[in-house]
């Protein structure tokens, strides 16, 4: 096995200096600090949109300690030392500021209280990424970033092309097949078989995104792939519930029409 030539979709130095300026933006709801936390965190972590809207206070820390580790989807992923100072010096800002800081909170407030919807942080960070980036990026494309980064991380500290793909798919928490397609920016053929697990939440996610523009006759898709899902064997039960979870978010975000699925 041959080591893969990632293709990022953008200049790690250009989204680190994007990610510092995201600090300046304020608005009457949005703080900048924010929003660049939160960029910050998916490209070293690899999260997904989903999974950074839910992170609340208690999941990261204790009395303002970072911990070491923190779950995510049932799945333990370590904080490296840069991202524990990373989410200390963050917490010290909300402090400072006047955010609550109970382990129920969200960790990355929208008008100090609320927990950003997907909707809401779609349509900031695309206002922000259109103002510095030629192109169309999205976060999905900040996680790409971290997860190419972190396999050429390892290939430049000697780690074995097997060992590559092993660590980028427990970090990104998708199959080894899946790594290939996401660093090396492939297309799956049709007819290609998926991780079911990765699979489904591909497609929670192009709903997500879709309920931006949502019209009532998508309600039947909704509801088809929550009817897919509940019965798949192959998913265990908690994770069908945070895949169905999930699935309500997308379908809810800030559109206030009720789901017919359970």
């Amino acid at each position: 096995m041959k080591y893969l030539q990632t293709c990022p979709p953008m200049a790690q130095s250009d989204f680190a200096h994007f990610s510092k300026e995201l600090e300046n933006r304020k608005t009457v709801s949005v703080d900048g600090m924010v929003l660049s936390t939160l960029l910050q965190l998916c490209y070293h972590l690899g999260l997904h949109k989903h999974e950074l809207i839910q992170l609340k206070i208690g999941d990261v820390s204790k009395a303002g300690v970072i911990f070491d580790e923190i779950l995510v989807n049932a799945a333990t992923m370590p904080l490296s030392p840069y991202a524990k100072q990373l989410l200390q010096k963050y917490i010290q800002y909300l402090r400072k500021k006047g955010y609550r800081l109970t382990a129920s909170h969200a960790l990355f407030p929208y008008k100090f209280k609320a927990p950003f919807q997907a909707k809401t942080l779609h349509n900031q960070l695309e206002k922000g990424f259109s103002e510095y980036f030629s192109g169309n990026l999205s976060l999905v494309d900040v996680r790409k970033l971290g997860v190419c980064s972190y396999y050429d991380q390892l290939k430049d500290g000697g780690e074995s092309p097997q060992r590559c793909l092993e660590k980028v798919a427990q970090f990104a928490r998708i199959s080894e097949k899946g790594v290939q397609d996401l660093i090396q920016d492939k297309i799956k053929p049709a007819g290609v078989k998926q991780n079911k697990l990765e699979d489904y939440m591909k497609q929670i996610e192009k709903m997500e995104h879709e309920s931006l523009t949502w019209k009532q006759e998508n309600q039947i898709q909704f509801d088809q792939l929550a009817v897919k899902i509940n019965s798949d064997a192959s998913i265990n039960p908690k994770t069908q519930r945070a895949l169905i979870g999930w699935l309500k978010r997308a379908r809810n975000s800030e559109n206030g029409v009720s789901t017919s699925f359970s």
